[in-house]
């Protein structure tokens, strides 16, 4: 998920970020 976060994050762009930290949240 770390890497799908990274990768994504730099096409997606805040969306994925978003999902990122809401799943840190969430643990």
């Amino acid at each position: 998920m770390l890497v799908v976060a990274l990768t994504g994050g730099i096409g997606s762009g805040k969306s994925l970020a978003a999902q990122f930290f809401s799943d840190l949240g969430a643990n």
